[in-house]
Order: structure tokens, then C-alpha cells, then sequence
């Protein structure tokens, strides 16, 4: 029987209610501003001078908490109703000198902003970092540019971390991280050298080389995520010869070659100049292929992992799994993988904690065998199995008169699940047609699941067996699930909204996708 649901803090329902007026206040501070046509470079009206001056007196976890939730709340209104008013006076009056983590990330995930509108919150943004040199933590998805890192740089000295993914960023911006600067926009006292952790993934207009100036000028960076990132660590290589010597090496912790594919066969002096120069490496992402695994034998630990395989999995990442021990994290995009290969993993992997399997099949699947000494500490698990008509585009020609369509079985499934005892997380998208009632009872007497959280499971193929009653009895058998995808079960849309009821009805706190 699942949990309960408990009564929601009073904390909780003031914080939401706290939200919204301030999310009503700014709307009306904006309205008032557009209604005397007054700009944003005049004086502020007595009304917003109370606001701030109220909005200082709140304690800084508060304050923090109310930023992202506000702003949420105005972009969903903005996407309703077609108006974004209220999001630039946020802007203009949330962030206050005492806040030390600010998430802008709603302004991107929640909402799209256009012309004018787009262009003044861009101001906005930048503006507000001349009053907050206590930020540590900046999340600016999408709506970063080289004006507003050139204001970090000289207001923000203390930030340590900073996400500008998917932003118009160029290397002019990230020097001045670095306190280097174009035309004097910066002093030489300026700069974020506190910097530890960096995202400019799927930033078009920025280069190795200026990424590269990240790794050579901030001694404190961990985290550098980059899509090209051995390209920028070569580019430092080449220009500072006490990196190959040994007089300096790099602190990075994670290294990323996911954009484009990396032929290591070609580079294997440079993977083991990586190597040398990055010791603290523990975290990869690559695009390669079953023989560029062979190069990753030249780091000594790993305990992250996310790799696209550009063909089946073979006998250079089987090798590779003997090197596991210390794996936590496994991520593998591939066409197909023989089943021994899973066994590698599960006999060589004692601390992994998260399976995620993309690809079109594994082979002989049904020789798995449940071990008791794998997957102990298994907390996520996730496989996806496409189907052949979502992957024809990608397809090599001589790939067409193969079996293409290789569903999961229930070996595969017990092979991973059936001694996870502190598995918390499922998700399994795949041809299955074994998969009824009787299967996953089995499954949860020989597996309690008693931490199970999340369970999402969509049938690529249709089964008939996946009705409104086993629905209901998967929910009363694990004690502590809070969320189930039902979207491709045998059920209507009115037998789902059912079940809601039913679960509303009996207070269980599971929810409905």
C-alpha cells in the first residue's frame, strides 16, 4: 500500500501564497510604470521603493525561494495570457544584495520572450549584478551574453557556480571571466577566479581556444561542461608546454567529447597527454566507437560514464568494464549489445547506482541470470529499446535485412531488478509482449521494491493485459510510490481519471502521468 498523503506544511502554504502577491506586485509595478510611461532608467516609484524596502528584510533562504517560484509563476501567466508583464519589475526588484543563489532558469523553460521584451530583460539581468557581490550560484539558460559575464566579472567575484547553456555567449565573455578583457571593459583586479563548477554546452559562438582560457585562468574549476571539451584541452596543451612536463596539470573532474563523434585511433597521443594533465579525472561523456574504448584504459578511475556507441558493443568496451570497480554511473547509447556484456558490467560494477540502456536490442538476452552479488546498490534504471521505424533515418543500408526488432525479455528485466533491493527509480520503454500480472507480482515477491519512488513502464507494442486493475494493484503493492506513467497501458482516458479518484478518495500520495 503506498503512502498517505500527508497535510502540506503550513511553511508550504505561506510560501505559495507569499509568491503570488509578490508576483502580483510586480505586475502592478509594471503596469503603474507603463501607465505614467515611465522607462526603466528613471526613479522608482514610491510604491516599488516600499516593495524593496520590504524585500531586504527577508532572510536570504527565503528570499532565494521566492526568486525562482515568482518568476515561475509569471511566466506561466505570461504563457496563458500572452502578456509578459511583471517579468522585468522581478527583475528589477527580486534579487537583493544578500542572495547568494540566483535561478533565472524559468525564464527559459517556462516561457519565450521575443524583440523588445527579450531585448529590455536582457538589460535587466545585467543590470541587477552591480548590486549582488555575495553571488556564489547563477543559473542563466539561455539568456546569457557576453555583456552580462562582462557585469560577473566585475561585481561578482565570488561566484562559484555558473550555467549558461544554449546562450549567445562568444570567447570575448568567457576571457572576462577570467579577467582578461577586449577594449578595457574590464580592470585587471576584475574576474570569477572562485569558479569551480561552468556549463556552456551548445553555446554555437564560443571556441576551444576561449574555453581553453577557462582552464588555464581559473585554478579552481572542477565541472568545465563543454561539448568539445579535449579539443580545448589540447588547444592548452599546445600553447603551455609545463602541462605535458609535469610543472602543471588541470583540476577538472569531468571531461566531455559528446557533440561531435572522437576518433581516439587517431588521437592516441593526445588521449594520453589528457590524461597526464587532467589527474582528477572520474566523469566522461564521449561519442566513440567500440574500438576508441580501448583509449580509456589510459585513465586510472572512473565513476561516471556516458557514452554513444556509433556501432554494437563489442570486445574493446567488454574489456574496458574490468576497469569498473569504482563505476556509480552508467549511460550507453548503442545499436545492439550481446548479453555478456551486461554480465561484465553487473560482476564488475559492485558501487553502480544508475543503469541507463539506449539502443535497438540486446542479444541473446534470454541467457541472463539473476546474480545476488549485482546490482546491490542499484537506485535508477532506465531502458529504452526503439523500434525500427523511429530509427530508419539513421540506419546504415546493410542494417535493413537484419532483425531489427529485438524486444526486451523477462530474463533481461530479473536480471537487473530482481536483487536491487534500493532500487527507487524504473523506466522501460520497449517491445514486451510477456508482460502481464502475473510477471510483475512474481517480480515484486521475489523484490519488495520497497523504495521504489518512480515507476514508468510504456509498451512499445500493444498488450492487452496492462488494464485499470493491474494498475491499481502495482500501486497497493509498493509502499512508497509517488509517481506511475500510464500513458501507453490498455486503459481510456476515463479509467485513468478513475484511478486518480480512486487514489484521491483513499489520500495516497501517488500521482498520475
Amino acid at each position: 500500500m503506498p503512502r498517505i498523503k500527508s497535510v502540506t506544511k503550513l511553511s508550504t502554504l505561506s510560501m505559495d501564497q507569499f509568491c503570488k502577491i509578490c508576483a502580483t506586485t510586480c505586475t502592478i509595478l509594471e503596469d503603474s510604470d507603463i501607465d505614467t510611461e515611465l522607462d526603466h532608467e528613471s526613479l522608482p516609484s514610491d510604491n516599488e521603493v516600499k516593495f524593496k524596502s520590504f524585500l531586504v528584510q527577508l532572510p536570504r533562504p527565503i528570499l532565494e525561494k521566492v526568486i525562482p517560484e515568482t518568476l515561475k509563476i509569471i511566466t506561466n501567466k505570461i504563457r496563458k495570457n500572452r502578456t509578459h508583464k511583471g517579468v522585468l519589475k522581478a527583475v528589477q526588484c527580486l534579487p537583493q544584495k544578500c542572495v547568494q543563489k540566483l535561478d533565472f532558469g524559468s525564464l527559459f523553460g517556462e516561457v519565450r520572450l521575443y524583440g523588445h521584451v527579450n531585448t529590455s530583460l536582457k538589460k535587466e539581468i545585467k543590470n541587477c549584478f552591480i548590486s549582488l557581490p555575495n553571488l556564489i550560484e547563477l543559473n542563466l539558460s539561455s539568456k546569457c551574453n557576453d555583456d552580462m559575464l562582462i557585469e560577473l566579472a566585475k561585481h561578482c567575484r565570488s561566484i562559484e557556480v555558473l550555467g549558461t547553456p544554449i546562450s549567445d555567449i562568444t570567447d570575448r565573455g568567457l576571457l572576462a571571466l577570467c579577467g582578461i578583457a577586449f577594449n578595457n571593459e574590464i580592470n585587471k583586479s576584475d574576474g570569477c577566479f572562485k569558479l569551480v563548477k561552468i556549463s556552456v554546452q551548445n553555446c554555437d559562438k564560443i571556441t576551444s581556444r576561449g574555453v581553453g582560457c577557462l582552464l588555464r585562468n581559473l585554478p579552481k574549476l572542477q565541472y568545465l561542461y563543454y561539448d568539445r571539451l579535449i579539443d580545448a584541452v589540447e588547444t592548452v596543451i599546445k600553447l603551455d608546454g609545463d602541462y605535458l612536463s609535469g610543472d602543471k596539470c588541470l583540476n577538472i573532474h569531468h571531461v566531455d567529447q559528446f557533440c561531435d563523434f572522437y576518433d581516439f585511433e587517431s588521437h592516441p597521443d593526445i588521449i594520453q597527454a589528457v590524461a597526464k594533465v587532467c589527474p582528477q579525472v572520474t566523469s566522461f561523456r564521449f561519442f566513440i566507437s567500440d574500438e576508441g574504448c580501448r583509449s580509456l584504459h589510459t585513465f586510472p578511475n572512473f565513476k561516471h560514464l556516458q557514452l554513444e556507441m556509433s556501432e554494437n558493443i563489442s570486445t574493446e568496451f567488454e574489456k574496458l568494464t574490468h576497469k569498473f570497480n569504482n563505476l556509480v554511473t552508467l549511460h550507453l547509447t548503442f545499436r545492439r549489445m550481446p548479453h555478456h556484456a551486461l554480465i561484465g558490467i553487473g560482476s564488475h560494477c559492485p558501487s553502480i547506482e544508475v543503469v541507463k540502456l539506449i539502443g535497438y536490442g540486446i542479444t541473446s538476452a534470454d541467457l541472463l541470470q539473476p546474480n545476488k552479488q549485482y546490482f546491490q546498490r542499484l537506485r535508477v534504471f532506465e531502458t529504452r529499446m526503439v523500434r525500427t521505424d523511429e530509427l530508419l533515418e539513421v540506419m546504415e543500408m546493410e542494417d535493413l535485412n537484419t532483425d531489427l526488432e529485438i524486444p526486451i525479455t523477462p530474463d533481461f528485466l530479473n536480471f537487473f531488478l530482481v536483487n536491487s533491493l534500493s532500487i527507487q527509480d524504473i523506466t522501460i520503454s520497449a517491445m514486451m509482449s510477456f508482460l502481464n500480472e502475473s510477471f510483475l507480482m512474481k517480480l515484486f515477491e521475489l523484490n519488495p521494491m520497497s523504495e521504489l519512488q518512480r515507476l514508468c513502464i510504456s509498451p512499445l507494442n500493444k498488450i492487452p493485459s496492462l488494464t485499470f486493475n493491474l494498475a491499481f494493484n502495482v500501486i497497493m503493492s509498493l509502499p512508497n510510490l509517488h509517481t506511475m506513467a500510464l500513458s501507453r497501458w490498455k486503459m481510456t482516458a476515463r479509467e485513468i481519471r478513475q484511478l486518480r479518484d480512486t487514489l484521491k478518495e483513499q489520500n495516497f500520495e501517488v500521482n498520475i502521468m
